[in-house]
């Protein structure tokens, strides 16, 4: 009714304290103090007095009571649920009856904390989601999902009531391009996936460029990178060369320490050689030289030799013809060739014994002469030595031998033709006789017996009968 009954102390770590009695009314009213709860700054709780049968529903929620009436019986309305900051409703405890008991009745509201989200979300993605609360003080990340090329990190942020998005953010990374020439490096920073600037095909003399190891990408990969230029040395040749003919082409660089020159091709006559030469770039030439081999000539004259050198090809100068006593010099065997051959080279003088009959010369000729008549055959010579004669053949047989100078052979009554052959021969051995050309001395006589008519034959033959013969003489006699 307004007045103060009692004032009671409390702090913040008072947790009860002891209320006085409720003054009761004369009314028959029944008296309680309200449903209190102990607040900093002070409460003022005032004693409620219901008629009997009435009694007090006390919703207790936090620093806030409401006190709601009820008879007892009467069916209680369900009141509103209550709020609390960063809190979620779940109920009230004891739960409230569906009619009011016989009794005041206390019910608390029960909170549970809010639960918030924080979303950790890369390029898009949730990544993971995170619960927490206004008490939470930290929660714990998930790691930054790998990007190829990037460096990723969660940016900072707070714990919020509502939820929150933590989106990762990616910085791209720089690597290092570099380049390598002969041994000397080049490097340049580029960020990852930017188009990277491709030197120029480097240089190098004797060299040709062949490209970059590895490749070069158009644009920079995730991670440092480093190429190196390929050389190939240039392929040069050297031409080994004979006689205007290439014998073989080999090729070399300016790497090449030596090559393997081919075998010279043979040239009669000749000694062949590769000059010296320095493999330079550019390519070579090699041109065989050939020398002139030097061969001895050899000439022998009755087992005594004399040489003579000549290079080959060199005209050879024959030596004068070799004088022999009683023989005559025939010609060298082998022959004498113009110019050197290509070998060594003996020849031999050859000689004959010179004939005694070398410059005698035979007289003589053919004739014709009558039938039946007496005939002999006649012939002279002149030059020749003793020891050699002339002598008549009558085919093969020898029938006269004469001297050195004269021979005749009477062949008697000739009726048929015939040849005879006058020769000079050793007069011991019957050997011919040569004369300087190695020809034999002879000579054939051909007697033609002229047969006449008829009637002449018979008178031949009757004067024959009566010893009356005709003498001829065929050939050649010496005038006295």
């Amino acid at each position: 009714n307004g007045d103060t009954i009692q004032t009671v102390d409390y702090t913040v770590e008072t947790t009860a304290i002891t209320a006085p009695p409720v003054p009761q009314r004369d009314d028959g009213f029944i008296g309680r103090w309200e449903t209190y709860t102990l607040k900093p700054g002070g409460i003022t709780v005032n004693a409620v007095y219901t008629e009997p049968g009435v009694y007090m529903l006390s919703l207790i929620s936090g620093d806030s009571v409401e006190t709601v009436l009820y008879h007892s019986g009467e069916t209680i309305r369900t009141p509103a649920d209550p709020v609390k900051a960063y809190h979620t409703f779940i109920g009230w405890t004891p739960s409230i009856p569906a009619v009011m008991p016989a009794n005041d009745l206390s019910v608390t509201a029960v909170f549970t904390l809010t639960v918030y989200q924080a979303k950790f979300v890369a390029d898009g993605v949730t990544v993971l989601t995170v619960d927490y609360t206004v008490k939470t003080t930290s929660i714990t990340e998930p790691a930054v999902p790998p990007k190829t090329g990037y460096t990723g990190a969660w940016p900072a942020y707070t714990l919020q009531p509502g939820g929150i998005t933590v989106n990762a953010v990616y910085t791209t990374n720089y690597y290092t391009f570099t380049y390598v020439v002969d041994g000397r490096e080049y490097s340049t920073d580029y960020p990852y996936g930017t188009t990277i600037h491709k030197p120029s095909d480097p240089v190098k003399a004797y060299y040709t460029f062949t490209g970059w190891t590895p490749s070069i990408p158009d644009t920079m990969p995730d991670g440092n990178l480093r190429v190196t230029a390929g050389f190939a040395p240039v392929v040069y040749q050297a031409k080994f060369v004979a006689d205007g003919v290439t014998v073989k082409a080999v090729d070399y660089t300016v790497e090449t320490a030596a090559i393997t020159a081919p075998a010279v091709p043979a040239k009669t006559g000749y000694t062949g050689a590769w000059p010296t030469y320095t493999l330079q770039p550019g390519g070579i030439t090699v041109n065989a030289v050939y020398t002139a081999n030097t061969y001895t000539f050899t000439y022998v004259i009755d087992g005594r030799s004399e040489s003579v050198s000549y290079k080959f090809g060199d005209t050879i100068v024959k030596p004068a013809d070799p004088v022999k006593a009683n023989y005559t010099f025939t010609g060298w065997s082998p022959s004498i060739p113009a110019t050197m051959p290509a070998q060594n080279l003996t020849v031999t003088a050859q000689f004959k014994p010179s004939s005694p009959t070398a410059n005698a010369v035979l007289y003589t000729e053919s004739g014709e002469v009558g039938y039946r008549n007496d005939v002999t055959i006649a012939a002279y010579a002149k030059n020749v030595p003793e020891g050699y004669c002339l002598a008549v053949y009558r085919g093969n047989s020898q029938v006269a031998k004469g001297d050195n100078q004269t021979v005749s052979y009477n062949v008697g009554v000739m009726t048929e033709s015939e040849t005879f052959t006058i020769k000079i021969v050793d007069a011991k051995t019957n050997a011919v006789q040569k004369d300087a050309s190695g020809n034999p001395l002879s000579k054939d006589v051909n007697v033609t017996v002229n047969q006449g008519s008829f009637f002449q034959r018979i008178i031949s033959f009757i004067l024959s009968l009566f010893g009356v013969k005709t003498r001829v003489t065929v050939g050649k006699q010496k005038a006295a």
